[in-house]
């Protein structure tokens, strides 16, 4: 019924963490992993033989996070598709629980938000903060794992709109996917959700189970990170040129104070 969908790039590390939770945490037998690796295959070599389990799709050239994710959904078999991110960490019994969550909105065009805890805040999107590690050397599993069941709670809040999301497959097609004219991930983000909006989806948000999120493991902390933030600001451009929105002091649009919020905490990011 469900495809986890992961884009890596230049983070074995962190994939491999990823992947163990995912697969020793699934119990319903019809769940599916595609591991999309975006480029730099040669450092996956251990990754690849540790999850046999898993679908990778390697890819020779690094293409972006836009095409590693357009592509791996290409090749998910299942009804629903779940994207992820590579510093992502999941909870016992995840995929039950996730099913049981789409179940209350499986009649409606939705794409639903999973609840995510981050280890310091505040958080722009209000997620749970819990500090069970930074990095993976500090990261403290079990307590993760235990912290999560306490808190998960069988509701639907209507504040999704954000990663990770699960939705229907042939939907995520019909709108095209991710754009992969943009420089940024952000960017194609706001712009495929607001392809959906614009098409009278539900964005709801499950609390009935939380991933772990280290954040942005990839970038954080390298040099690669300056380029990173200078795509951001190119991002944001392209987004008001393909929309028609209008820089304006006066009238910025509720997405364009996202963007500008996200790109000024990456820069004081250390």
């Amino acid at each position: 019924m469900i495809t986890v969908i992961v884009p890596s790039y230049k983070n074995p590390k962190y994939l491999s963490a990823c992947l163990k939770s995912i697969t020793e945490n699934s119990i319903v037998d019809s769940t599916q992993v595609i591991a999309v690796l975006d480029g730099f295959v040669e450092m996956y070599d251990e990754v690849m033989k540790a999850h046999p389990q898993v679908n990778f799709l390697p890819l020779e050239n690094n293409m972006g996070m836009q095409y590693a994710i357009n592509i791996g959904v290409m090749q998910a078999e299942t009804k629903y598709i779940f994207v992820i991110n590579e510093d992502n960490i999941f909870p016992t019994r995840w995929d039950e629980r996730l099913l049981q969550s789409i179940d209350k909105v499986k009649d409606k065009q939705f794409v639903m938000t999973v609840n995510q805890i981050e280890p310091t805040g505040p958080s722009m999107f209000n997620f749970p903060i819990a500090n069970f590690g930074e990095n993976l050397e500090t990261f403290e599993y079990e307590k993760f794992l235990e912290k999560e069941n306490q808190i998960a709670s069988d509701k639907l809040t209507d504040d999704g709109h954000i990663f990770p999301f699960v939705l229907e497959k042939k939907y995520f097609m019909a709108v095209g996917g991710f754009d992969t004219f943009y420089n940024t991930p952000y960017a194609c983000d706001w712009d495929f959700f607001l392809k959906l909006e614009l098409f009278d989806f539900i964005f709801p948000r499950t609390h009935l189970l939380h991933v772990y999120h280290f954040g942005a493991m990839s970038t954080k902390k390298t040099l690669e990170r300056f380029v990173f933030q200078e795509k951001e600001m190119i991002g944001l451009e392209q987004y008001q040129w393909k929309w028609g929105i209008q820089r304006s002091e006066e009238h910025t649009s509720e997405l364009q104070s996202l963007a500008y919020l996200v790109c000024r905490l990456l820069l004081e990011k250390k």
